[in-house]
């Protein structure tokens, strides 16, 4: 079985031939697995790690969980193999920063490879939060990008109203 920190009960909540999957991963890559609860209580307690959204770009500046950086993984062993200086890079010098990738779902790839890929290179605190950024969603927790200033910028106006602060469009 693969370590994890990770609350039983997302565990449970997968399909058994996904959970098998995913521990089956994390043992073959050397990471630790980690859920919501986990990843919370380590972003208060590692300030100083480092959080990587392993989606492409696009869906990055869309959303992603506060305090993310993004740096996406390829698909194929060779591209890996082209960005490894770039992503050491990206990863800094210390070998025993916390780093946490994630992506979009249990199922994404991307979340995997990229944990591989840093314990490969040494690093040794090395955490996949597995459920993803839609279990963070989901969880209504504290997300940054574009989506996200498009909603305040929208609860800004719906409260202030087209004619200034406190003003609506309800007849009085």
């Amino acid at each position: 079985m693969g370590r994890h920190l990770v609350s039983e009960q997302e565990l449970d909540d997968l399909k058994p031939w996904v959970r098998a999957k995913i521990e089956r991963d994390a043992t073959r890559g050397g990471y630790t697995l980690i859920g919501t609860e986990e990843l919370v209580a380590l972003l208060k307690r590692y300030p100083q790690g480092l959080l990587v959204d392993a989606r492409d770009p696009d869906a990055y500046e869309d959303d992603h969980i506060r305090g993310a950086r993004n740096f996406t993984m390829e698909d194929s062993w060779w591209a890996r193999t082209c960005k490894r200086g770039a992503f050491r890079r990206f990863l800094g010098p210390d070998l025993m920063r916390p780093i946490v990738f994630y992506c979009t779902r249990p199922t994404c790839s991307y979340s995997d490879s990229a944990p591989r890929c840093a314990v490969r290179m040494g690093y040794q605190k090395v955490y996949r939060y597995f459920p993803g950024i839609v279990a963070w969603m989901r969880h209504r927790l504290p997300l940054e990008g574009l989506k996200q200033r498009c909603v305040l910028t929208q609860r800004q106006a719906t409260a202030e109203g087209p004619h200034g602060p406190g003003e609506t469009n309800a007849p009085s």
